[in-house]
C-alpha cells in the first residue's frame, strides 16, 4: 500500500506543477532547419540521436551494457551457460511451430530494414534490435536456446560497443559535415546497425539469463 501512495503523491505534484506556459520551440526549430545539411539524411530524429546528442546514445548503450552485466553476475546463480532448462509451455504446437517459422524470417528482414532506412524514415538501430530479438523469443516458444553460444553473444556485445565508441569518435573528430572517407549518410546507416547489433545481443542475453536459470 506504501508503495502505490507514494506512487499516487508524486503524479499528483507532477500534475500540479505542470508549466502552464507556452513550449519553447527555438532549438526544435533549429534542429530541424540544419540537421539536413549538418547531419544528413531525412529522418530528424536519427539526426539528434546520432548527431547533436551522439553523447546522450552512447551513455544509454552504456547503460545497456551495465544493465547486461548487473543481469549475469547479480544473481543467485554462479553460472553462465545453461545446458538443459525448462521448456516453453507450447512446444510441440504445430500451429505455433508453423506460424513462428514463418513469421521469424519476416522478423529479421524487418530489423534489418529498420536499422538502414532509419535516417530517412521512422526506424533506427534501437527499435531494429529489439525487433531482431523477438526472433529468439521466439526460438524459445518452438525449440529451445540451450544451445545458444551465449558466452561469445557477450563478447560481442562489448565488442560493438566498441565499435560504436570509435564510429562516434570518428565522427566527432571530422565533425560530420567534412568527413574524410564516408559520407553522412554511410555514417548514419553504419551507426543504425551497430546499434542494432548490439539491442540484439544484450536483449538476448537478459532473455537467457532469465528463461534459463531465474525461471528454473
Amino acid at each position: 500500500m506504501g508503495p502505490l501512495c507514494f506512487t499516487v503523491i508524486l503524479a499528483a505534484i507532477f500534475i500540479r506543477f505542470i508549466p502552464g506556459n507556452p513550449p519553447v520551440t527555438q532549438l526544435k526549430e533549429l534542429y530541424l532547419s540544419r540537421f539536413p545539411a549538418d547531419i544528413g539524411g531525412e529522418n530528424a530524429v536519427t539526426a539528434i540521436y546520432l548527431g547533436y546528442r551522439m553523447y546522450d546514445t552512447l551513455f544509454e548503450a552504456l547503460f545497456l551494457l551495465c544493465s547486461i552485466v548487473a543481469v549475469l553476475h547479480l544473481s543467485w546463480y554462479e553460472e553462465t551457460v545453461a545446458v538443459e532448462g525448462a521448456p516453453s509451455p507450447v512446444v510441440g504446437s504445430d500451429i505455433a511451430d508453423v506460424t513462428i517459422r514463418i513469421i521469424c524470417p519476416l522478423l529479421l528482414l524487418f530489423s534489418i530494414y529498420l536499422a538502414v532506412v532509419g535516417h530517412i524514415s521512422p526506424g533506427g538501430g534501437f527499435h531494429g534490435g529489439v525487433v531482431a530479438a523477438s526472433v529468439f523469443i521466439c526460438r524459445y516458444i518452438i525449440h529451445d536456446i540451450y544451445d545458444i553460444p551465449i558466452k561469445r553473444i557477450a563478447t560481442m556485445e562489448h565488442l560493438v560497443y566498441a565499435g560504436i565508441i570509435m564510429l562516434a569518435a570518428y565522427f566527432i573528430i571530422f565533425e560530420a559535415k567534412s568527413l574524410a572517407y564516408i559520407s553522412n549518410n554511410v555514417y548514419l546507416v553504419l551507426a543504425n546497425l551497430l546499434i542494432g547489433l548490439k539491442v540484439t545481443c544484450g536483449f538476448l542475453v537478459i532473455f537467457y539469463r532469465f528463461i534459463a536459470f531465474e525461471r528454473n
